[in-house]
């Protein structure tokens, strides 16, 4: 439910379906899942994102969820800081594979790093930020 979630957020909504795999009614067709994800057709929010890793990366996040995590939070911060207006959205998708991989202290774990790069923000900032996160 993520597109459909981050669709409606960025105001893009509808998708061309819930899931990245997905029937066409209209053409009586499957759409192979691996290839409409990996080619974005499915996820128009990702255009509007200031960082958002390659799609394909996706899968190092599934294997490697700790340390992707780390690269992923330290890139949208290191947007945030070439950003002249400082309105900057990231997307990552290894503390959703964190998560669900290591279940409640996973959950802890992303919100600790992530609690790390909201505070390296402010800072920067002087505490002139407003932060905001949200899940699907």
């Amino acid at each position: 439910m993520t597109d459909v979630a981050f669709a409606e957020v960025f105001d893009l909504s509808p998708v061309l379906a819930y899931e990245a795999g997905y029937y066409d009614r209209a053409n009586a067709k499957l759409h192979d899942g691996n290839r409409v994800y990996l080619s974005g057709k499915n996820e128009p929010w990702n255009q509007r994102l200031d960082y958002r890793s390659r799609m394909w990366m996706d899968a190092v996040a599934y294997v490697w969820p700790k340390w992707w995590l780390d690269h992923e939070l330290r890139a949208i911060l290191s947007k945030y800081r070439q950003s002249d207006n400082k309105r900057i959205s990231g997307y990552s998708v290894s503390s959703t594979c964190l998560a669900t991989n290591d279940g409640a202290e996973g959950y802890r774990q992303v919100l600790l790093q992530l609690e790390q790069i909201c505070q390296a923000a402010m800072f920067t900032s002087k505490g002139k930020v407003k932060i905001t996160v949200f899940s699907d």
